[in-house]
């Protein structure tokens, strides 16, 4: 056996049930339900999803017209790009969109210290 410290009834769970858990946090070990971590993941599916949409229906049909065979498959290139680049981009976003939408809330800052120096 392993002499890892391993929380068995952490352990004998399946990966999704942990996954879920993670998004939806349910773990005793965080004192308090946060639930910004499963909106960020929703807002960059969604984001992924719009840009796959993008790179495989409306970025073809804004190209120009295909004269050569080099510009088909750059044409390729940059859908192929695209869809690489959609989860980058679809979490980035995700994460920005739900700051952006929750800025109003948030800690307060925390008390003022004591002086470092006196002052004159």
């Amino acid at each position: 056996m392993s002499s890892h410290d391993h929380n068995d009834e952490e352990s004998w769970r399946t990966p999704g049930e942990r996954f879920t858990n993670f998004l939806n946090r349910k773990n005793p070990h965080y004192e308090h339900d946060q639930k910004d971590v499963g909106i960020a993941f929703a807002l960059g599916i969604f984001y992924t999803l719009v840009f796959v949409a993008l790179g495989a229906w409306a970025y073809p049909k804004w190209m120009p017209t295909v004269m050569s065979t080099d510009m088909k498959g750059i044409e390729r290139l940059m859908v192929v790009f695209t869809y690489i680049s959609a989860p980058v981009c679809g979490v980035v976003l995700g994460v920005a969109t739900y700051t952006f939408m929750n800025r109003h809330r948030g800690d307060t800052p925390p008390p003022d210290g004591p002086m470092i120096r006196p002052t004159a």
